[in-house]
């Protein structure tokens, strides 16, 4: 995959005095250094897309954490309370 055009780019260079041979590495070291720079830094769709999946896989486990915890504490306070109404009675 091509980031820059480099042929318009030694163009714009040689039109700015730049040999043509200077010129045409110059683009295509520059193309080269910034593919390796994105294809190590830029997230692609696909990455995206396995990062929301697992962020959703991580909600619902939360949830079912978060559901668990509230059921459990529920179940102590009522058993709390009953044990609390014995003693009373």
């Amino acid at each position: 995959m091509e980031i820059i055009d480099t042929l318009a780019y030694a163009k714009r260079l040689i039109q700015s005095g730049v040999p043509e041979s200077q010129a045409e590495i110059q683009a295509e070291t520059l193309s080269k250094a910034l593919s390796e720079v994105l294809s190590n830094n830029v997230a692609s769709k696909l990455d995206i897309k396995e990062l929301e999946t697992k962020m959703k896989e991580l909600e619902t486990k939360m949830i079912k954490w978060f559901a668990g915890i509230i059921i459990a504490q529920t179940i102590t306070i009522v058993g709390i309370v009953i044990a609390l109404l014995k003693l009373l009675h």
